[in-house]
């Protein structure tokens, strides 16, 4: 799994989060809501300490902020990418799953 990340959507990151220096955005299924890819599933995001590298799972860093996936969420994230990208009109990021390519 891939993360990528728009620079609109980093800023907000920044903004809403006060990180320290062993902490990352956690990106996990949820219960509750819905993706285009999971019915009642949605992206869930918190401030988390780092994970180690092998329950990492599409760590990814971007000025200065690191998103990451745990393995424990393989099964949302499974054959997907996210790409994180900034919705003006809700002023918040939004969340899209691209179908890797093999």
């Amino acid at each position: 799994m891939k993360i990528s990340i728009s620079p609109a959507a980093t800023a907000w990151f920044k903004q809403e989060f006060n990180l320290t220096a062993q902490q990352g955005i956690h990106l996990f299924g949820k219960v509750y809501g819905s993706t285009p890819v999971h019915d009642g599933f949605s992206v869930g995001i918190e401030l988390a300490p780092l994970p180690d590298r092998e329950q990492s799972l599409g760590l990814t860093q971007q000025d200065e902020l690191t998103f990451f996936a745990t393995k424990d969420d393989e099964w949302f994230f499974n054959g997907y990418d996210l790409q994180i990208q900034f919705d003006e009109d809700l002023a918040e990021p939004s969340y899209e799953f691209i179908t890797q390519v093999a």
